[in-house]
């Protein structure tokens, strides 16, 4: 296998992880919005850990609220989008989610009562609106872990599939923003390297 069919993997992988992360960016706070909704509705013997639910609702839409702005209003926001930058922007969103999940896992471990995890259908429900309840608390919880899993494999797999190869290259242009947009439209390596801008003057936030 050439360097160049093997970058074009790496490439084709991270691009995937980032879209599929990217998914699960507006997938984790619109899940936890549903859950804090059903269970206000069902009442006991659900119950909300009212602090916590709110904390990870606030870390989780984080993402969704930096993406729409730095794509929607990018004529006055410029998110750094170099490589030095996603590095680091990337390693403290993992830790930070990392950390919330745990909490959050330790804190609504016993919020439906001692039900089972995934909601077996064959057991009685007080209605239907708690067995919704539940399997929409279990597609967050599953979806919160997914997500730090994706976190952590961007972190491995995005310098590895976008930044240059060869560590002189790579310092050199540590400063040069990631063409973002051309990653879904060409997974040439050489040709997506070509097309990164070069003005190093700007001054990103």
């Amino acid at each position: 296998m050439t360097a160049k069919l093997t970058m074009r993997i790496l490439r084709i992988i991270a691009v995937t992880f980032i879209s599929i992360y990217l998914l699960f960016a507006f997938l984790c706070p619109a899940l936890e919005i549903a859950k804090i909704k059903l269970f206000t509705e069902v009442g006991s013997p659900y119950q909300l850990t009212i602090p916590i639910e709110y904390v990870y609702l606030a870390v989780a839409l984080i993402l969704p609220i930096w993406i729409i702005l730095s794509s929607v209003f990018n004529f006055c926001y410029k998110p750094d989008l170099t490589p030095q930058g996603i590095e680091l922007k990337l390693l403290i969103w993992t830790l930070l989610w990392l950390s919330i999940s745990v909490l959050y896992t330790l804190f609504t471990r016993d919020d439906i009562g001692g039900e089972p995890f995934y909601c077996p259908s064959n057991i009685a429900y007080n209605s239907t609106e708690f067995y919704v309840a539940c399997k929409i608390r279990a597609a967050n919880f599953v979806s919160m872990w997914l997500f730090a899993l994706l976190a952590i494999l961007l972190m491995l797999t995005i310098p590895a599939g976008l930044f240059p190869r060869d560590e002189i290259v790579r310092d050199m242009t540590k400063d040069i923003p990631i063409d973002v947009l051309g990653l879904w439209t060409n997974c040439d390596p050489e040709d997506l390297d070509a097309k990164q801008p070069m003005d190093t003057n700007k001054l990103y936030i």
